[in-house]
């Protein structure tokens, strides 16, 4: 019989019999059960049925009671189950804590329990959760339900029908995620997927990072497509260029040449090398470093040039600049319109300052505001008012209405209405002075 042991027998709560270590002049006695050689530590005898199972492999533990099949032992050498039912440890090293349906079949690989996982790849990990798969070297499923790390090393911590399929590819959490290429990353949110290498997505709704090292840090239905590309947030924004960024707003687009960038708003497109739409809407940037500053509609079509804001504004001219207004255009390099309404300077180095209607169409010419007012002559001036025109070389008219100085170095001052002066350094100020 048993030396150093005591029986016991009790049926107040559960018929159950117990063997008690004992030795005399002991307070704590520790209790180890030690199989003979290479034996295993078991429950149940093994009988090739469901009730005992097969043989367990070398050094195995296994604790678990219940089964559906002969083959849900701890088979694998050094294997252990700890517990549960239906469970499996079938290779090297492989352990199941615990739940039931579990399967260890990866060298090394363990399930801490839950239902129905499988880890099949050398050294995989499933901490727990329904229905999981660690099926690739190293790979992680802590837990949730129906998610994949197929990838070598590759991680997903929870949530539901996520799937980590390429080396080190990782998914934090939330639901129908995807990162498909090495070194990628979805941390969490519904829908998004991470397929270009080393590309993020960190959360939202049906998000895409598409690009090497493309990022999209959050909202719903981006795309980042370009080489580093960046989308910050919003809805509906896409970045296609490399290096190219779109903070956030709705429905813009920096596409086409690199390092374009928008910084919200809603419809705008940065387009051309370098350039920026900071905000607004339906405004675009198309030029090399052009920048348009926000309002609507704007169009900033040549290199270099620049729209503040305003309205349905356009400069196709390099370098040149409308500040702001409404219905402006700067078509020539170098041209400037400050702000207004309708006006246009067409020439290069031609200004206006604002007003209405007012148009500088020869080089260096300049209209300060009023409506309606013409400089055509080159390096001509035209102060201010109504229907002026400065036609001649060099020319000035102050302001007033309907003036003409139409010679070389002619200029009327504006002190009447409707004069014209044509002849060279021919002036008018309400008299004549030859």
């Amino acid at each position: 019989g048993l030396v150093n042991w005591e029986e016991a027998y009790s049926s107040a709560t559960q018929n159950t019999s117990q063997w008690i270590a004992f030795q005399s002049g002991a307070s704590n006695v520790n209790v180890a059960i030690t199989p003979k050689g290479t034996g295993a530590n078991i429950a149940q005898v093994p009988d090739g049925t469901a009730t005992g199972g097969n043989a367990r492999g070398e050094y195995a533990t296994d604790w678990q009671k219940i089964r559906a099949s002969n083959t849900q032992v701890a088979s694998g050498n050094y294997s252990t189950i700890g517990g549960g039912e239906n469970n499996t440890a079938s290779n090297i090293r492989a352990t199941v804590g615990g739940g039931n349906n579990n399967n260890a079949s990866g060298s090394r690989s363990i399930i801490g329990g839950g239902q129905g996982n499988d880890a099949s790849g050398s050294m995989s990990f499933i901490g727990g959760g329904l229905e999981n798969l660690a099926n690739n070297n190293q790979s992680t499923v802590s837990g949730g339900q129906s998610n994949n790390a197929s990838g070598q090393r590759s991680f997903v911590g929870g949530g539901q029908n996520n799937t980590a399929t390429n080396n080190h590819a990782t998914v934090g959490g939330g639901q129908n995620n995807d990162s498909t290429s090495s070194y990628s990353t979805v941390g969490g949110g519904r829908d998004s997927t991470a397929s270009g290498q080393y590309s993020t997505v960190g959360g939202g709704q049906n998000n895409t990072a598409l690009g090497s090292r493309a990022t999209v840090g959050g909202g719903e239905a981006n795309t980042a497509n370009g080489y580093t590309a960046i989308v910050g947030g919003g809805q509906s924004n896409a970045t296609s260029s490399n290096y190219s960024t779109v903070s956030g707003g709705q429905s813009n687009t920096a596409s086409t040449n690199t390092h374009a960038t928008v910084g919200g708003g809603s419809g705008n497109t940065a387009s051309g090398q370098y350039s920026t739409v900071g905000g607004g809407t339906i405004n675009t940037a198309s030029g090399s470093r052009s920048i348009v500053g926000g309002g609507q509609n704007n169009n900033a079509i040549a290199q270099l040039s620049f729209i503040g804001g305003g309205l349905n504004n356009t400069v196709s001219g390099d370098r040149a600049t409308v500040g702001g207004g409404f219905n402006n255009d700067a078509t020539s390099q170098f041209s400037t319109l400050s702000g207004g309404e309708s006006n246009t300077a067409t020439d290069t180095h031609t200004t206006v300052g604002g007003g209405s209607g007012n148009d500088a169409t020869n080089d260096y010419s300049t209209i300060s505001g009023g409506q309606n007012n013409t400089a055509s002559g080159l390096r001509s001036f035209v102060g201010g008012g109504l229907g002026n025109n400065a036609s001649g070389t060099l020319s000035v008219v102050a302001g007033g209405e309907s003036n003409t100085a139409g010679g070389i170095l002619s200029t009327a001052s504006g002190y009447q209405t409707g004069t014209s002066r044509w002849g060279q350094f021919a002036q008018s100020s309400g008299r004549f002075v030859s």
